[in-house]
């Protein structure tokens, strides 16, 4: 028979910014590998630290629009910057960065998980 614990804690270290998704947590029993408990799907988001690398990487790829996910002006549009703030950025080599700024500020709480499936997004 199982017993359920609640209140556990699952420590995941060296976490890097492409593990965000959802995960499930599986345990067994060594003894019977046909008992086992299932835990709920759980989000595992990565917020990245402005101000580093991370950020110049994703501010240069929406500058590029590299194949395969979206630009600086699918997200400025997506997160409702204004069209005249997009339009001056048209030729602007930092367009990029300055989009990423612009989110920072309006959408505090974004996470980089729901950041990322508006960039692959079309």
């Amino acid at each position: 028979m199982l017993q359920r614990k609640e209140g556990g804690t699952l420590v995941v270290k060296s976490v890097t910014l492409r593990d965000f998704g959802w995960y499930k947590c599986v345990a067994s029993c060594e003894d019977s590998p046909s008992v086992k408990e299932e835990s709920l799907s759980a989000e595992l988001d990565v917020i990245p630290c402005f101000g580093t690398n991370t950020q110049d990487r994703i501010a240069d790829l929406l500058t590029q629009k590299s194949y395969g996910s979206g630009g600086w002006r699918q997200i400025a549009s997506k997160y409702k910057m204004d069209q005249l703030k997009i339009k001056s950025l048209e030729n602007d080599p930092e367009a990029g960065k300055k989009t990423l700024e612009y989110l920072r500020t309006s959408n505090p709480d974004l996470k980089v998980y729901g950041f990322c499936k508006a960039l692959k997004r079309r």
